[in-house]
């Protein structure tokens, strides 16, 4: 298997790191309280944005799959800890079929295949 980190593209991260800055503001400002496990999934969900910009594995499959999953799961424990709302039944739709669609791609070409 060939390396999954050749080059990172500051933009990709930083969008990521964008995302958590964003919670972290949110949180401070006692705008939003979430239970810690919603916290939790916000950061992995920010990992996950931010690792678009490590290429080639930004650019897989595996990748897409990852954050279909993270999208899916951020939405699920936002449900379960704090209330069913718009947002988080709308990641929650869509991370699902994002992992359908992408599951499915990786068992027909391969996981680390990149997407195009």
């Amino acid at each position: 298997m060939p390396s999954q980190i050749e080059s990172i593209s500051p933009l990709g991260v930083g969008l990521g790191i964008g995302v958590a800055i964003v919670a972290v503001a949110l949180v401070g400002l006692d705008y939003y309280q979430p239970a810690p496990a919603a916290l939790i999934a916000t950061v992995l969900l920010a990992f996950a944005v931010a690792l678009h910009g490590v290429k080639p594995f930004g650019e897989s499959i595996a990748y897409h799959l990852l954050q279909a999953a993270a999208f899916a799961v951020w939405g699920t424990i936002v449900i379960i800890t704090d209330d069913l709302t718009f947002i988080p039944a709308v990641f929650v739709v869509i991370g699902l079929i994002g992992v359908l669609n992408y599951g499915w791609q990786a068992v027909q070409r391969g996981i680390w295949t990149p997407t195009t």
